[in-house]
Parts: C-alpha cells; sequence; structure tokens
C-alpha cells in the first residue's frame, strides 16, 4: 500500500437479535443487539488487487448467522469471532467494530464495546473471574506486535 489514501465499506445499524449476555435475565430469550461495522482497504490495493469491488454478501451472512448461534457469554468473545470473519471473508487491512446492547439497563442507551484495528490473534480472557488484560495489536513492518494497554 503505497499511497495512504483508503476507501471504507461501512455497515451501519445492523439491528440483530442474538443470544448473549453473563447475567441471568440475559439467558432467558435472544436480545437486541446493534452493530455498526467498517473494513478499510488501501485504495490502490481496492482498485488494483480488487477492481475496486469487494462483495460484502458474504459478511452480511454471516452478521445475520448469528441470531441462529448459540449463547454466548461475552460479547468479547462475540466480537472477536466477528472480526475474525471480517478478515476471513474480505479482503480488509482494517475494521472497525462497535456493538451495543440497547436494551440491556433502563437508565443508558445502551452498553457495548468497541474496536479498531487490524487482524485479532486471541481473546485474553473469556472468564469473568480471571485477571483479563487489553492489548493493542498492530502490525508494523511486516511483525505484530503487541502492547499491553493500561486499565482505564
Amino acid at each position: 500500500m503505497g499511497d495512504a489514501s483508503t476507501v471504507s465499506i461501512i455497515m451501519r445499524d445492523v439491528e440483530l437479535r442474538v443470544r448473549i449476555g453473563e447475567h441471568d435475565f440475559e439467558k432467558i430469550e435472544a436480545q437486541r443487539l446493534l452493530l455498526d461495522l467498517t473494513l478499510q482497504f488501501g485504495l490502490q490495493d481496492y482498485n488494483d488487487a480488487h477492481d475496486g469491488y469487494v462483495n460484502y454478501d458474504p459478511m452480511r451472512t454471516f452478521l445475520k448467522e448469528l441470531e441462529d448461534r448459540a449463547h454466548t457469554e461475552r460479547i468479547e468473545t462475540l466480537a472477536h469471532d466477528i472480526l475474525s470473519a471480517c478478515f476471513r471473508l474480505t479482503p480488509a487491512d482494517r475494521a472497525k467494530l462497535a456493538i451495543t446492547k440497547p436494551d440491556i439497563f433502563p437508565e443508558m442507551r445502551g452498553v457495548g464495546l468497541h474496536y479498531e484495528g487490524v487482524e485479532p490473534t486471541r481473546v485474553i480472557s473469556d472468564k469473568p473471574d480471571t485477571e483479563a488484560a487489553a492489548y493493542r495489536l498492530e502490525l508494523v513492518a511486516g511483525q505484530v506486535v503487541e502492547t499491553r494497554l493500561a486499565p482505564g
């Protein structure tokens, strides 16, 4: 990617009903999730390697199939699976994902997670009672650089 220009495919306000959550009340039935997804490509690569076109239908199909998936405890696990699909089903260089549970608590419009970066390589912790850590993964000169993020 010699040119720093980029192009993005965006999927906004994707509404799904997914079985997710670790609270007992979340395990009764599927709940509404709102997703915003941006897939970013280097403009030169997008035009040269993909003829200015990337088929986003496989990603849309993957998202819809989440409604049929078994219960997932953590939103982080679901985010990891969605992001992995972004890089498996499209030639994206970077992705942005926002997931919101809009109906979980009455005093707020939603709770969620926002991710921006390159392909994730692993979930650090999917257990609520373990010492979890957050890491930024970046591709620098062909090498994955892992940086532990400070809490907060």
